[in-house]
């Protein structure tokens, strides 16, 4: 667990080269190491690169507030939304070589929902179904 990029995170280095890297959000009290198992076995040998929310709902992490289920601080999102992407910049910097395709799916799991942002691997084959694909 690092923080010297503003999240708490882990960075595990990929085994192969060719595979883009992944970056993984978990869902309200998540952590970083929730995502990590489950895209092991969606993209084995990618890098993955996941933060811990900086937000607090109670005792629970997660990376925005809101106002209640359903009801986001539209104004905390965009806030956090920048400080994400400041952290995922930070993170090209310090890996040059992992650049950062990104799609979303979702993982349910003891009734609670998590999101994690996949990369497609470098044949352009993508692991996941892709929902409003951002790069």
């Amino acid at each position: 667990m690092a923080s010297e990029l503003g999240y708490v995170h882990r960075f595990e280095p990929g085994a192969e080269p060719r595979r883009l890297p992944v970056l993984l959000l978990h869902g309200t009290g998540g952590d970083e190491a929730n995502m990590l198992p489950l895209d092991r076995e969606m993209a084995p040998g990618a890098a993955l690169l996941s933060p811990r929310g900086n937000v607090f709902e109670g005792d629970m992490p997660r990376f925005f507030r809101r106002f209640r289920e359903g009801l986001f601080d539209e104004d905390a999102v965009r806030r956090r939304a920048s400080e994400l992407a400041n952290f995922v910049a930070e993170a090209r910097r310090l890996w040059p070589r992992s650049t950062f395709r990104v799609g979303l799916f979702e993982r349910r799991e003891h009734r609670r929902s998590s999101s994690a942002i996949a990369s497609e691997d470098a044949g352009g084959r993508n692991p996941v179904s892709r929902h409003g694909a951002v790069g």
